[in-house]
């Protein structure tokens, strides 16, 4: 791209910018008071809990806790990058960006370059055009014979696309010539090979073939299953990686297709892994297309014979959870210890790796043993952190095994950012290491491994584990496709959840993102105190600070509360500035003063409690009994002056949904 969008650009095309016109094309929104809601596209749900403010440009999900801008909205819905999201919505207003530090040949390179990659992606539907039309005329008989022998019904070749590459050697090559794409076009393409003698010919002949969409739904290249029985002829074929001619001022190359990049399936699996949070990751394109006939919409293979970060990133864009299936071959075993750590390292590390039974792979089980089989085997999967570990360290025979296994372990262990998910594997790693005798006393070899694993430079952040209880049949049964062993206490089981806040400090919370001038008067009167949870009380001392900017940065108020550790109270701070308070702008001081006496009493009330079972405690000597009681009496009539001023402000009862 010619340069960094300017802040103005962005400030323009986000000021025109209809909110609710973007979501209405993903969701189906009600008005409710100032507020719009529908169903969340983000999880699966039947009461809608999706909330969009127009006013402030805000989505906020109050089942999942999604929220967000706008941008932000379309980068997870369209699956598309912070710039492409701009440029997407610039696009659609016909509004024209700047680019900071682009000279006039940069922004002209620039215009170059996004025509030159339309032209490419109207060459790549006119071949997908042809390819199709040949599947369903006399061409396509040997395809369509393939097909039905895999068990593949007519719909879904048509979702997926399928074409056929008959056995001429010119037939789309001469066909996107005479549609008025240059010999050079076509070459750029990769559809097209240039003879020695002069002139073009097809790369794909005789196969089965699979177009290839990016997350968007740009068609940027193709995939083929060969028709012939030949043993000099490639199974699989796929599209050359392709670039657009030109470099950006950058330096960089425009790439239309890179492999390392695209995930097969992503385009037609995004809305299911988005409402599911979870994505299934298989080996091939056609388990991927007879999964998704048996109903199973979240899988989705990676281009290429080894999963790379690249593509885990952009499955991760969707989902938080990954289950990795693999062969159970000795091909599919080692793929599987390999692509763990690529997981990870792209923010994975709630979810499983399976290896299906020998011999076996999705589309075989599928289709001798039905749908509840493929169910069962991704049932039996092992914790992506802990399990990985328990193979590693399974895998260690000879001493110098053993040294290399524990400094690939130690290194995996250091490149997880998140504190509580490093802790879990680094008790997993001490187990492992303590029960291959390479230190006998575990807490001896926790040591070792914090310390050993503090050195290597933490890179990958990632969210807490919500994995399973972690198995420790190692690799041994990994090789026979065995079930899971019994698990470890302790290792691997979810993290406690947050507990939800009081129906009071979600109010405070409320009004306080409303009304930000309140917020000194209830600290100094001690407000902010009674609020239970710490997290909380932080986070509303912090809003003060932030608030003292006038007017509020709402959008800055957005991307801090994004980074909150703490679920509920993220959901709290980004929902009550996506949905205002019932409260008028003269009643907030007042509701706010009395929501914090509503918490200063739960609080009291627990310690009058305390206070009245130390009294009847036998042997109590007199002198602190009496300290006890003046204690108590005290307590009560703070108490009692606290109600009062409760019932004198009429308090509204919990927030209500949709107000």
């Amino acid at each position: 791209m010619a340069g960094r969008i300017s802040e103005r650009s962005i400030h323009d095309v986000l000021a025109r910018a209809d909110m609710l016109d973007v979501v209405r094309e993903a969701v189906e929104l009600k008005k409710a008071g100032t507020q719009w809601k529908g169903l969340c596209p983000f999880h699966a749900e039947k009461s809608p809990s999706f909330y969009v403010n127009p006013a402030n440009k805000l989505f906020h999900c109050k089942g999942c806790g999604a929220g967000g801008n706008l941008l932000q909205f379309i980068e997870r819905t369209r699956g598309l990058a912070f710039k492409d999201a701009i440029e997407w919505l610039a696009a659609r207003q016909g509004t024209t960006l700047d680019y900071e530090h682009a000279s006039p040949l940069d922004q002209q390179r620039h215009a170059e370059a996004k025509s030159r990659r339309a032209r490419m992606l109207e060459l790549h539907q006119v071949a997908q055009a042809w390819f199709r039309a040949r599947y369903e005329g006399p061409d396509g008989t040997a395809a369509r014979a393939y097909a039905d022998r895999r068990g593949l019904l007519a719909e879904i070749t048509r979702t997926f696309g399928f074409g056929a590459a008959p056995s001429g050697w010119d037939g789309l090559a001469g066909h996107l010539l005479r549609r008025g794409f240059s010999e050079r076009e076509v070459l750029a393409s990769g559809l097209g090979v240039e003879r020695s003698s002069g002139g073009l010919y097809d790369r794909f002949r005789d196969r089965l073939m699979f177009p290839i969409y990016n997350a968007a739904g740009d068609l940027i290249a193709f995939g083929g299953r060969t028709l012939l029985d030949a043993p000099d002829v490639a199974k699989y074929m796929n599209s050359p990686e392709t670039t657009l001619e030109g470099e950006d001022p950058g330096g960089r190359t425009y790439h239309f297709y890179k492999k390392s990049h695209c995930v097969f399936g992503l385009f037609q699996a995004k809305d299911a892994i988005r409402r599911s949070r979870s994505a299934v990751l298989v080996e091939g394109n056609l388990d991927v297309v007879t999964l998704h006939q048996a109903g199973r919409t979240t899988v989705v293979c990676a281009m290429g014979t080894a999963l790379t970060e690249e593509q885990a990133r952009e499955v991760k864009r969707f989902a938080d959870a990954v289950v990795l299936v693999f062969d159970g071959d000795a091909a599919g075993r080692r793929a599987a210890l390999k692509a763990v750590p690529t997981v990870v390292a792209a923010g994975f590390v709630a979810g499983s790796f399976v290896l299906l039974p020998d011999g076996e792979d999705p589309d075989s089980l599928v289709r001798k043993h039905g749908v509840a089989a493929w169910d069962a085997a991704v049932s039996t999967g092992k914790p992506l952190i802990e399990g990985w570990i328990d193979a590693m360290a399974d895998c260690a025979g000879s001493l110098e095994a053993r040294a290399r296994i524990e400094n690939e372990v130690l290194e995996f262990v250091g490149r997880i950012a998140d504190p509580v998910t490093r802790r879990q594997a680094e008790y997993a790693a001490a187990d492992a290491f303590a029960r291959l005798g390479l230190d006998e006393d575990h807490g001896r070899a926790l040591g070792e491994v914090q310390r050993a694993a503090a050195k290597v430079p933490a890179h990958v952040a990632a969210a807490p584990l919500r994995a399973g209880p972690a198995s420790r049949d190692g690799f041994a049964a990994l090789q026979k496709g065995g079930g899971a062993g019994p698990p470890r206490s302790g290792l691997g089981a979810s993290p406690p959840v947050p507990p939800a806040l009081l129906a009071d400090e979600d109010w405070i919370v409320r009004i306080l993102a409303w009304y930000p001038a309140l917020l000194p008067g209830f600290q100094r009167e001690g407000g902010a105190d009674a609020i239970q949870s710490p997290e909380l009380r932080i986070g509303v001392h912090h809003l003060g600070l932030l608030a003292r900017a006038a007017p509020l940065d709402i959008e800055g108020v957005m991307r801090w509360a994004e980074g909150l550790p703490d679920g509920a109270v993220r959901g709290a701070f980004l929902g009550a500035l996506v949905e205002a308070p019932a409260v008028a702008a003269r009643d907030a001081e007042r509701q706010l003063r009395a929501y914090g006496d509503a918490l200063f009493l739960r609080r009291q009330q627990v310690r009058v409690d305390e206070l009245g079972a130390q009294l009847i405690r036998p042997g109590t000597p007199a002198e602190q009994l009496r300290a006890l009681s003046l204690e108590r009496i005290q307590l009560q009539r703070e108490m009692s002056q606290r109600k009062s001023n409760l019932y004198a402000a009429a308090r509204p009862g919990p927030p209500r949904s949709g107000v």
